[in-house]
């Protein structure tokens, strides 16, 4: 699923509105967020320092253990190859850090990889205790907001069919996985792995 800014932030903004409930209940959220907690702020920064970064990671670790998936940044040498790739500074292609704040609280987070004005939406994470107020639906819209001024022609929001994804997506994109293993009954057991790990990431979604 993806969001195409290619026509202007105005054109998706009207096809967004044509999803009325969604559309209208955000901004519900969002003025209700914004009486009950605090003005609603949105924050990006494209050369996040490491803490900002692990900060983010930190917390989509947890929401992984908290819904059964795989802790995906348990393993030291991934944490690793991101902070290695936070020293990259590139026009064309670096990691960034997107915030929503009301008031003084921290509400949703963003941690992903910007190239050539692609967007790849890879670790958005919310705080669980203010999920009634949706803000991690803020986040993406206040990006679609910014996107002209931050240099983002797309938002690719990645695998999997979530309501949220299809919600706010304009486009989709038909994506497939392929498993090569060599036809031996020794390589069965992999394959029949392989399987059931991409079963139960499509039942997460």
């Amino acid at each position: 699923h993806v969001i195409d800014l290619t026509t202007g932030k105005n054109a998706y903004l009207e096809t967004l509105r044509k999803r009325k409930s969604f559309y209208q209940d955000t901004q519900r959220c969002r003025r209700k967020l914004s009486s009950e907690i605090g003005a609603v702020k949105f924050g990006y920064d494209s050369t996040p320092p490491l803490d900002a970064v692990q900060n983010v990671l930190d917390r989509k670790q947890a929401q992984y253990r908290a819904s059964g998936a795989v802790a995906v940044f348990d393993r030291f040498e991934r944490r690793a190859w991101i902070a290695a790739l936070n020293e990259v500074h590139s026009p064309y292609c670096a990691l960034s850090v997107a915030t929503l704040k009301a008031g003084d609280r921290d509400c949703a987070w963003h941690f992903g990889l910007i190239c050539q004005g692609v967007m790849h939406y890879w670790f958005p994470v919310y705080e669980k205790s203010l999920g009634k107020y949706s803000p991690g639906r803020m986040l993406v819209l206040d990006l679609v907001e910014a996107a002209a001024d931050l240099g983002i022609m797309t938002i690719d929001l990645g695998a999997g069919d979530a309501p949220w994804k299809r919600n706010l997506a304009n486009v989709t994109q038909k994506i497939g996985k392929v498993f090569w293993r060599r036809p031996s009954v020794l390589s069965l057991p992999a394959q029949v792995l392989v399987g059931l790990e991409w079963r139960l990431g499509q039942s997460r979604e």
